[in-house]
């Protein structure tokens, strides 16, 4: 990922970079699930002003259904959920951590 002109620090925009990848790697190698990758990921897509990315927008989704799907009480299947998302999450992940990943071998 080519740091964008935006950027004034840049340690700062390589740890978020790093978070990226940490967070998709943990979901890419099945240590966390779709919804809380999610979670993590949106919270970095605010600090890299990614907003418009389609691969951060899904990530989006997937929280903002989580929640609608957790606050609707207390017997909720989120092992279901988290399959019925799992192969967009993977195929977003992965793409977030091979552009993140460039940025942090630099």
């Amino acid at each position: 990922m080519k740091r964008p002109d935006w950027v004034t620090k840049e340690s700062l925009w390589k740890k978020h970079c790093r978070r990226v990848v940490a967070r998709t790697r943990e979901l890419l190698d099945d240590r966390v699930d779709s919804f809380c990758c999610a979670q993590e990921i949106v919270k970095l897509e605010f600090w890299l002003r990614a907003e418009n990315d389609p691969d951060f927008q899904l990530f989006r989704q997937i929280m903002v259904e989580g929640d609608a799907l957790l606050a609707a009480g207390s017997d909720v299947d989120l092992s279901a959920f988290n399959d019925s998302w799992r192969d967009k999450a993977l195929a977003a992940a992965k793409s977030l951590n091979k552009r993140y990943l460039e940025d942090t071998e630099s």
